[in-house]
């Protein structure tokens, strides 16, 4: 589908998606409210990372881990891998074991590389470490006792389930006298337990504040996002998306809804987002082709959109006003390979990553036709954009609109 493209002005938001935990604490040492778990520790080992409290909990498709010490955080000595035989050992890691099979994930927080990270170590059923590996950790708070971030758990291999949780710490000084005297652990004796549960998408709490080209640039961020579907390639672009970890918006034909609900529906199980792309892909969109598209995204999936894409980026002001009356921000670009046009794979790469930025709005399409070469490029697009920092969000997260979420199956 030819796409051209009319600049114009405006701020919109949105934000995603998809996995929660409902947490659920083991004895007195640990207590539950919805979608936390809280382990509280005594103060049983003197030291700087001698473990008070430790929180897990869902949000979003984030695991936030928060760690406070009685002592005092220094993240310049904690490494995101524990050392194996090191003498000096400074760590502070969580474990999530499944009760089958035998085996746990620990994961661990601290810098690599001048940024923090979180290290993933897969422990074998006598603790050995079988492999390890670094992955993204975005710190939310950080203070002297303090230490708060995120992670995405589908990075750190924590698969949908019921998990039970301790936490250890390590570390070193003139008062160490042996190695044993440098732990903690939390809680001091069983584990606790909750279970990670996938939300998906259930609608917008806020839309129709007008027409926006990007996002804001002040954060490394960007948004792909795909029109003309759903299709057969579809199902293609979503699996590279979930195999990256990584998640985009789908602007889909309301007149190609019926016999692809089970693929929107996997889009928003994915934690990825879908708006509207009228009816019958009209350009310069009246309120009857934008609610008809609408009422039948939500009727297929249960998720009332409150993005609007006008097709081939042709609008005019009743266009806006309209998507607005229907609760939707109008939706355009500021990257467009011109994707449509089947340029060859290596074009379609080469114009995404020459000009995204953070705070761009990136158009591919994934329906509309053939759409081989825009899959071939999406993987090498994404591997370039999160070497430079990016994190690829829906438009929803990439502008901070608020949505809600709902149980998977609940």
């Amino acid at each position: 589908m030819r796409t051209s493209l009319r600049r114009a002005r405006g701020t919109f938001a949105v934000a995603v998606v998809a996995a929660l935990a409902t947490l659920v604490a083991l004895p007195t040492q640990a207590r539950t409210r919805t979608a936390r778990t809280v382990i509280r520790d005594a103060a049983d080992t003197a030291g700087p990372l001698d473990l008070a409290r430790v929180a897990v909990a869902q949000r979003g498709r984030g695991l936030v881990i928060s760690v406070r010490v009685r002592g005092r955080i220094l993240g310049r000595v904690l490494p995101p891998l524990p050392r194996a035989g090191d003498r000096t050992p400074h760590f502070l890691c969580l474990a999530f074991q499944r009760s089958r099979p035998a085996g746990a994930l620990r994961v661990c927080l601290g810098r690599g590389g001048g940024r923090w990270r979180a290290g993933v170590e897969e422990l074998g059923a006598g603790g050995g470490v079988r492999s390890a590996r670094t992955i993204s950790a975005r710190v939310l708070a950080l203070r002297r006792e303090k230490l708060r971030a995120r992670i995405a758990p589908a990075a750190a291999g924590l698969a949908v389930g019921g998990y039970r949780v301790d936490a250890e710490s390590a570390w070193s000084g003139p008062a160490c006298r042996t190695t044993a005297a440098c732990r903690d652990r939390a809680p001091g004796g069983g584990a606790a337990r909750f279970r990670l549960r996938p939300l998906r998408l259930a609608a917008c709490r806020r839309g129709g504040v007008g027409l926006t080209f990007s996002g804001p640039r002040g954060k490394r961020a960007a948004a792909l996002t795909f029109d003309d579907g759903p299709s057969a390639y579809t199902p293609q672009v979503l699996a590279i998306l979930n195999r990256f970890h990584v998640h985009g918006t789908f602007f889909e034909i309301g007149s190609q809804v019926s016999g692809n609900e089970h693929v929107m529906n996997d889009i928003l199980d994915s934690g990825d987002e879908v708006g509207d792309h009228t009816y019958h892909h009209v350009p310069n969109a009246g309120y009857g082709e934008i609610a008809s598209a609408q009422r039948r995204i939500e009727e297929a999936t249960g998720f009332r959109t409150c993005l609007f894409r006008p097709p081939d980026g042709v609008y005019n002001s009743g266009t806006v006003a309209a998507a607005k009356r229907l609760g939707m921000g109008t939706i355009v670009w500021s990257v467009d390979p011109r994707d449509w046009s089947r340029p060859g794979t290596g074009a379609i790469y080469s114009r995404v990553v020459s000009a995204a930025h953070a705070g761009s709005i990136v158009i591919l399409h994934d329906g509309g036709g053939n759409r081989s070469e825009t899959v071939a490029a999406l993987p090498r697009i994404i591997r370039t954009l999160k070497g430079r920092g990016l994190r690829l969000v829906t438009v929803s997260q990439l502008l901070g609109q608020p949505m809600s979420w709902r149980p998977v199956g609940g």
